[in-house]
């Protein structure tokens, strides 16, 4: 970042104390000048060679998945934190206590979605460039879990049978306990021969499951099923669907729940907003909780079910599916609960916040991967008396300018 009379300039791939040639490129959000770093003429003191081939450099491409490998451990996680406390900051917000951070390292990213472009006879396979549709064609990765990167080659041959020349799709791949889920997105359904070309690497690399969509917004078929995926949360098994949420990594998943199960602890009635698959509402209900699970997702909520089912938590266990952004639980709905869980999309709760309020809710355990979005609906609470008693930062995005966090607020 560097100031011009026209404004502040961002110029990625560059640290605090760098000299380099800049073009200025255009107009960001906020009044931010966007430039691009031509030539690095001196190093800062914070600058380290980047540890990934792919990484982008000054005036070298690369993939857009990482953008701060090049700054040093001190610094990189003096800026993470500074994102943080500013957004915290600027609400007006002043935590009782900050929680030691959570710092996720190398090779623990569960899920990634890749792009996919057959050429001739080979598969790209990969991440895109920042801010291009040109995909870098990984072979190896700094972030992801090893069995995803392992699978890469065995992956991109099975790709190579059953996509056209100049055909794109998108894959996901994500580790489910000891195996591989693999969903592809493309226009195309897969045919017998398709699914056929998966059979043989499937058992090779892994994978449990394979499925097919045709687009982000379309039911999920699964097509290849060698065992069903199994996870584990709060103790209690349960099966996510393809393609479904998870946190980044199982490091930074039980760093969250750790700081919701402190933050709910004299709480025997709770309900978990956005709820997921029950990413918390199972670790509390392992707690002794009573627990009200609600969230829009249908294939999520249908996991959660089918978990509470299996598992026999009965009445510990209420699951509601229910639009939040459209439809927030009203005051009256929340009436009788001790705490809420709200672990919103980085758009925010702004909707469900009054209502929150309004109930009086005597403990809310905000989680967030916004810290924007998360200030905003946090200064609901702070308006309506709410005390803001601790925060978690959580850094699960490793080497990105993004930062998770749990806070709890008390009345």
């Amino acid at each position: 970042m560097a100031l011009l009379p026209e404004g502040r300039l961002y110029v990625p791939l560059t640290v605090p104390g760098d000299r380099v040639r800049v073009a200025v490129r255009g107009n960001g959000p906020g009044g931010v000048c966007l430039g691009q770093a031509l030539e690095l003429l001196e190093s800062g003191t914070q600058r380290q060679v980047p540890g990934c081939p792919h990484h982008a450099a000054i005036g070298k491409d690369g993939c857009g998945g990482c953008s701060l490998q090049q700054v040093r451990q001190e610094a990189y996680r003096a800026f993470k934190l500074g994102v943080l406390e500013t957004a915290v900051s600027r609400a007006g917000l002043s935590p009782v206590t900050w929680a030691a951070p959570s710092w996720t390292g190398e090779g623990q990213r569960r899920r990634a979605c890749f792009a996919v472009q057959r050429s001739g006879s080979s598969v790209c396979l990969g991440f895109n460039q920042a801010g291009s549709h040109t995909i870098c064609n990984m072979e190896t990765c700094l972030v992801l879990d090893q069995r995803i990167v392992s699978a890469l080659p065995g992956l991109r041959a099975a790709l190579a049978e059953i996509l056209k020349p100049g055909e794109t799709a998108d894959l996901q791949v994500a580790v489910l306990g000891n195996a591989l889920d693999v969903l592809l997105v493309r226009a195309r359904p897969l045919s017998a021969f398709d699914v056929s070309a998966f059979a043989g690497p499937a058992e090779m690399l892994g994978i449990a499951r394979l499925s097919w969509r045709r687009n982000e917004r379309a039911p999920v078929e699964p097509l290849l099923v060698r065992q069903v995926p199994e996870i584990r949360m709060g103790g209690f098994v349960v099966r996510p669907p393809a393609g479904g949420f998870l946190q980044v990594s199982a490091a930074s998943e039980q760093a969250l729940v750790a700081a919701v199960l402190e933050g709910m602890a004299n709480c025997q009635k709770v309900a978990d907003l956005y709820a997921g698959i029950g990413t918390f509402a199972l670790p509390l209900v392992a707690e002794g909780k009573r627990v009200l699970a609600v969230d829009a997702d249908p294939e999520a909520m249908a996991a959660l079910e089918d978990a509470g089912r299996r598992n026999v938590l009965g009445e510990r266990l209420r699951i509601l599916r229910r639009n939040l952004m459209q439809h927030p639980m009203l005051a009256k709905e929340l009436a009788g609960m001790e705490g809420v869980v709200l672990d919103p999309p980085r758009a925010g709760a702004a909707a469900q916040m009054d209502e929150v309020v309004k109930a009086g809710i005597s403990r809310v355990m905000m989680v967030s991967c916004n810290p924007a979005t998360f200030a905003r609906d946090a200064a609901v609470l702070a308006a309506a008396g709410y005390r803001m008693e601790k925060i978690w930062p959580v850094d699960q995005f490793l080497y990105s300018p993004h930062m998770e966090l749990a806070a709890l607020f008390a009345l």
